[in-house]
């Protein structure tokens, strides 16, 4: 072609190396064209050969068996490859001429005339002319020419589309051997011949299980080979190994310790081992290692413990210690041990010990951070010296203890002058259990003025008792028992009954921490919440007789403290029993812990019980008819429902004249407490205004039978009383003292207790003993939230065009409410 071209005087240059360009684009398509067919089949093989080889096949199969796949597939390649080389020839200028006219669609040959010549009549000037206007027409035709995309045209010959296939099964294959394509490549080119005889390729399965306290996942792992990742796994991990096939018993080695497995049945093998150091576990069989991993055992660390404030006494003389604790995988237990110091602990007949079990905010934490109070007024050692150390445990019995710290256990002080000396003579036992005498002539003089306890039999009889069991009993049980018939002489002295049922509403708050500590069942939670509301009755109770019997104990008024009344305690409780039954422990718990802190700090200080003067009475009796509005509300919200659900399932209205009456008589009990609001605080809050109007629009919807309609009037009614709710208690709370404006200068508990509640005395988020992270109490925001979706889908639900799938819904969901 580049001779004609070069002889042809019609050609420019530009024309010409385009021409040159176009004739070798044209040879490399239809090599290609003739390639691509040519080489198919060694691609179909090598292909198939890949997938295989991917999916780990081939290493499954026995060795022999392994090997002769090997040499078919290397047969069938070779004899492709042959095939395709002996078929393949180098398409020349006359097919590349031939291609370039086909794909531009060149009709007469036009490229053949560039080496064309006039046969005859070169001498007759019109057969020149004519030869020469021929030429001229066929090369303009020539600037159209196009190389084309080359097609091998295998859809011809692949009429099944077996490459697409193809193509589909080695992206599967890629995927599934993402993590480990090399290993695998490597083992399908590797026979193992040492299986040769073998019934079948061994395939070993390794189950690794972390010990139950790490609340750790099992690990498994499939092995064939040396493995690069590293193996890790907590100290004293269980190991089940599983091996089918093979030749001979299988070992499992960690470092150079090696085990036999032990036969399960022809060819199966199993093992199981405990994990508790190593750096390398691998398996054996008939002197081949089948697979092998790096391994890095996790020791299991020894928790640790401190305290994460000193040890305290509340101003209801209670130990309060609070710990922090960490573990690696979780605290078990904490305790705390108290020990003697000083005179007198060494004696052979004195207590070594106090061991103290110490709340966990939870199973499983690896950080604890808790507060907890204990009574130890009791004790022969209060008052005295002593040192108290913390232990903390973890799964597997490891301790960690913490540095000891030394304090003066907390002990009661006693206002009655009889009750305070008998409790000196108990303590100097404490001190010198031997030297009873000085102890036996001071319970005899107390003994001999009986007007001083106010001619008490029981406490005569007591310190007679008393003095008795010492002079005749020298045994060393004597010196307890004594000691704790002068306690309780002392508490009959001082308080009467109050103790009696403070010790009772201490150990109910424990047992119900510890229940929602452990998650303990809904009955065991609900049996407690009522032992500790009646606990807490009997107690508030006992306090106010103790202090209107004994009016020189009650605190005096202090119009920069904060108060709160025996109320805002039933609320709180209420509020937790509320949080359990919804399942939130940690909340309900958390709440607990911080009524508890308010009932240690109630006699001083932060916070003090105190009746009301007459205007504050008064008010609070506003308070108490408002909550009962509200609830006489709710309930009346609660009837017109379900007669609107009645109503729909029998298609008939039903008598809503009773409801409308209630209705009507709780609209005028509201405008009769919002003129005595008036009257007491000169404001009303507008909410209760707009919770009138909507009471009566109910009325209305109750009068017409419709109780469908008075839903949405009544739920709005309860969101404005809700709301007036609040705005009413800030305002009596300023009125009588006890307003915002205080709480910078009260007690730092009572600043807590304001930050925990909102005016309706439901619990702020983020309060209490714990750091409030992790546990979600609902603010109000969300409250507000879930009462108007509560309002919105009982107003969907008394809709009677919706479908009735719908409603079923609607009715489902509201009956979770």
């Amino acid at each position: 072609m580049k001779e004609d071209t070069d002889r042809d005087p019609l050609l420019t240059g530009k024309m010409r190396g385009r021409l040159e360009r176009l004739e070798f684009l044209a040879r490399l398509a239809l090599f290609w064209e003739r390639l691509w067919p040519a080489l198919w089949p060694a691609v179909g093989v090598g292909g198939i050969f890949l997938a295989l080889a991917l999916f780990d096949v081939l290493p499954g199969l026995p060795g022999w068996l392994h090997f002769l796949v090997l040499i078919a597939f290397l047969g069938l390649l070779g004899f492709a490859l042959r095939r395709a080389v002996m078929s393949l020839a180098v398409p020349g200028a006359a097919a590349s001429r031939r291609r370039l006219e086909t794909k531009s669609g060149l009709e007469h040959r036009p490229l053949s005339v560039l080496g064309d010549e006039l046969a005859t009549g070169e001498s007759d000037p019109e057969i020149r002319a004519l030869w020469h206007l021929h030429r001229k027409r066929m090369f303009e035709r020539l600037r159209d020419l196009r190389v084309g995309v080359p097609a091998a045209g295998l859809a011809k010959r692949d009429i099944y589309a077996l490459r697409a296939a193809l193509t589909v099964v080695l992206a599967i294959a890629a995927a599934a051997a993402w993590n480990d394509g090399a290993s695998r490549l490597a083992g399908a080119v590797t026979p193992d011949f040492a299986s040769f005889g073998a019934g079948s390729p061994a395939t070993l399965d390794v189950w690794i299980t972390p010990p139950a306290y790490t609340g750790l996942a099992p690990i498994f792992v499939k092995g064939r080979s040396e493995q690069k990742d590293v193996l890790a796994v907590p100290a004293g991990s269980g190991l089940l190994a599983q091996l089918h096939g093979g030749r001979g018993t299988p070992r499992l080695k960690i470092d150079d310790e090696a085990t036999p497995f032990s036969a399960v049945d022809t060819n199966a093998y199993k093992i199981t081992a405990t994990i508790d150091d190593g750096d390398r576990l691998s398996v054996e069989q008939d002197g081949k290692e089948i697979a092998a991993w790096p391994l890095s055992v996790i020791p299991d660390t020894e928790p640790e413990v401190q305290f994460a404030t000193p040890p305290t006494r509340t101003t209801r003389a209670a130990l309060r210690l609070e710990y922090q604790a960490v573990d690696d995988y979780g605290i078990a237990g904490v305790k705390a041990f108290i020990r003697r110091t000083g005179p007198g602990a060494a004696h052979k007949g004195a207590v070594k010990t106090i061991v103290l079990d110490l709340p966990l905010p939870g199973t499983g934490f690896k950080k604890a951070k808790e507060a907890s109070y204990h009574d130890l007024t009791a004790h022969p050692w209060a008052g005295l010296p002593v040192s108290v150390q913390l232990m903390a445990n973890d799964g597997i019995g490891q301790i960690g203890v913490s540095q000891p710290r030394v304090m003066v256990l907390p002990e009661r002080l006693f206002r009655h002058p009889v009750a305070r000396a008998i409790i000196e003579l108990r303590k100097r036992l404490s001190v010198d259990p031997d030297d009873r005498r000085p102890v036996m002539l001071g319970l005899y003089e107390l003994s001999n003025f009986p007007r001083e306890y106010r001619h008490d039999t029981v406490v005569f009889l007591a310190l007679r008792s008393a003095r008795a069991r010492l002079k005749y009993d020298h045994s060393e049980e004597a010196v307890p028992a004594v000691q704790s018939l002068l306690w309780d002489t002392a508490l009959r002295l001082e308080d009467g009954k109050l103790s009696i049922a403070q010790r009772e509403l201490r150990a109910a708050q424990r047992a119900l921490i510890e229940a929602l500590s452990r998650r303990a069942s809904t009955a065991e939670i609900e049996r407690l919440m009522d032992k500790l509301q009646t606990a807490l009755n009997r107690f508030l109770e006992s306090m106010l007789k103790n202090m209107q019997n004994m009016p020189n104990l009650a605190m005096p008024f202090d119009p920069s403290s904060r108060y709160f009344t025996p109320q805002d305690l039933q609320r709180m409780l209420e509020r937790a029993r509320e949080l359990a039954r919804t399942g939130s422990l940690d909340a309900a718990r958390q709440l607990l812990a911080l009524m508890q802190e308010l009932l240690e700090n109630l006699r001083a200080g932060n916070f003090a019980m105190r009746p009301g003067g007459k205007g504050e009475n008064k008010a609070w009796e506003m308070m108490r008819n408002l909550g009962d509005i509200m609830r006489r509300q709710q309930r009346l919200l609660d009837r017109s429902f379900g007669d609107s659900q009645k109503s729909l399932g029998q298609g008939t209205r039903p008598d809503t004249g009773g409801s409308a009456k209630e209705q009507e008589a709780l609209r005028r009990g509201l405008g009769d407490l919002m003129r005595r609001l008036g009257e007491a605080a000169g404001r009303i809050p507008r909410a209760f205004g707009r919770a009138e109007r909507s009471m009566r629009d109910a009325v209305e919807a109750l009068r017409r039978n419709a109780p469908g309609q008075a839903v949405g009037p009544q739920s709005d009614a309860l969101d404005q009383l809700q709301q007036g709710a609040g705005a009413m208690m800030k305002e009596l709370m300023k009125r009588f003292g006890r307003g915002p404006g205080m709480a910078r200068r009260g007690g730092g508990l009572m600043n807590r207790m304001n930050r925990a509640f909102d005016p309706l005395g439901r619990p702020m988020p983020g309060v209490g003993n714990f750091s409030g992270e992790d546990v979600g109490i609902p603010d109000e925001m969300e409250m507000q939230r879930a009462r108007e979706i509560l309002r919105e889908l009982r107003r969907r639900a008394g809709e009677l065009d919706r479908p009735r799938l719908e409603r079923d819904y609607l009715d489902r969901l509201l009956r979770r409410f």
